[in-house]
């Protein structure tokens, strides 16, 4: 009887062993988990202010191109380098031979 009730304390031992155990494994399942879950969510909101601060960049840049675009901006700059105005062009047939001549 002694020896039955020895062998039951031991299954129990184990069985609260592997009980405690796998309390541990899920315990440290969840902790990396969470701290891969809370480095992702910063990953993500960096990546969110960069996206911001690249959309803002991209407007500002998208303005520049068009002030630079302007008519207004063309016109000033061709007075400033001393250009004349083009009233009309005629262009100048050149043979074929010609090394100037590129493509056909």
């Amino acid at each position: 009887m002694r020896n039955l009730r020895h062998k039951s304390a031991k299954k129990i031992i184990i069985c609260d062993i592997l009980f405690i155990g796998t309390i541990l494994a899920f315990g440290a399942f969840y902790l990396f988990s969470a701290n891969s879950l809370t480095s992702d969510g910063f990953a993500i909101d960096e990546m969110r202010s960069a996206i911001k601060n690249l959309n803002q960049e991209y407007y500002s840049l998208s303005v520049y191109a068009m002030d630079a675009k302007s008519i207004k901006n063309l016109e000033r700059r061709v007075k400033d380098l001393n250009l004349e105005r083009v009233d009309q062009v005629s262009y100048i047939k050149a043979k074929s031979s010609s090394p100037l001549v590129l493509g056909n």
